[in-house]
């Protein structure tokens, strides 16, 4: 079902790196139906040397986290307005405990790699709203669900919060053309400046924190997303999940450049799967804390790059919305 065209990626989940080359080795390519999809190479090597890799890591993701703020009560609050600020804060207070728990798990995987030998390279994402981009998601989904909210039958879905997709498809006809536009400048900025990124380094592990989803989303770099470890009974609440994850970041696959003749398929050099077996699990066992999604400092509310003049407008969830300041 699609959500977002430009966006939109399929990928396998298993319990293996191996499982997952095979179900990616079958899937990867065009249909022919999809006329977006790119036809890019799959050429896992199992025979490669990855103490030859440039592995970075988002420095400021492991950090220290700077003090929660919390929302302070404004002059002649309402009961409505204080009920709704409380239940903010104990949410985002919420969000915090288990983000602190679970950093425990992201600099134990550090630590695995430093142990392995590996120099890790401190990196940052490019400072860009990536948050401010969001409503092009939420465009193409609206688009996507248009007959559902035109013909009404968006009041049948059960979430009707001001953050459920309901609502963000009935927003989403609202954006503003010129803005969408400038989102898509600013994206582009994102895919060159990502890019450049990876000219550094091959791949960057990072926290599986939500911003650098939204930043691979709209870049198209692929992320690989591991076990590094598994939550206890003393885990905050709500406990989503009892396994923790590290995420590592990679570069899109290109375009073959094997030295076939056209018309011919490359068959992967696969070794004895005995061997290819042993080889996976060793590797797995030293790097299962990796994490691939790449995360991004807190965005300012007003972006303008100085060289394109971009500047992103981010939607309030009212329908009117508000330009950043």
């Amino acid at each position: 079902m699609a959500l977002c065209w430009t966006m939109d990626k399929l990928g396998p989940i298993a319990r293996s790196v191996e499982d997952c080359a095979l179900v990616l080795e079958a899937i990867h390519g065009p249909d022919g139906k999809d006329t977006s999809a790119y036809p890019a190479d799959f050429s896992w090597d199992p025979n490669l040397d990855w103490k030859q890799l440039r592995i970075g890591y988002l420095k400021s993701e492991f950090d220290p986290p700077s003090p929660l703020k919390l929302k302070d009560a404004a002059a002649n609050e309402t009961a409505d307005e204080k009920k709704k600020r409380e239940e903010q804060n104990a949410a985002a207070q919420a969000a915090r405990a288990r983000r602190d728990y679970d950093r425990r798990f992201d600099l134990a995987a550090l630590d695995k790699l430093r142990a392995m030998g590996v120099n890790l390279i401190p990196v940052e994402l490019p400072k860009l709203p990536w948050d401010a981009m969001v409503p092009l998601l939420t465009a193409e989904a609206a688009a996507a669900f248009d007959d559902l909210t035109m013909t009404g039958r968006d009041s049948l879905l059960t979430e009707q919060g001001a953050e459920d997709w309901p609502n963000a498809f009935r927003i989403g006809r609202l954006y503003p053309a010129v803005e969408y536009i400038q989102a898509n400048r600013a994206r582009t900025l994102g895919i060159r400046q990502m890019s450049a990124l990876f000219e550094k380094v091959d791949i960057v592990v990072t926290p599986s924190t939500d911003t650098q989803l939204i930043a691979t989303n709209l870049t198209g770099h692929p992320a690989l997303i591991l076990p590094n470890g598994l939550r206890g009974d003393d885990a905050p609440a709500p406990r989503l999940s009892t396994t923790a994850t590290t995420t590592t970041l990679g570069v899109p696959a290109r375009r073959s450049r094997s030295r076939s003749s056209p018309g011919t398929t490359r068959t992967p050099n696969w070794p004895p799967l005995p061997v290819l077996i042993r080889r996976v699990r060793a590797f797995i066992n030293c790097i299962r804390s990796w994490i691939i999604e790449s995360c991004v400092s807190h965005v300012r509310e007003r972006f303008i790059d100085a060289a394109n003049g971009v500047r992103v407008w981010r939607p309030a969830l009212q329908p009117a919305g508000r330009l950043l300041r």
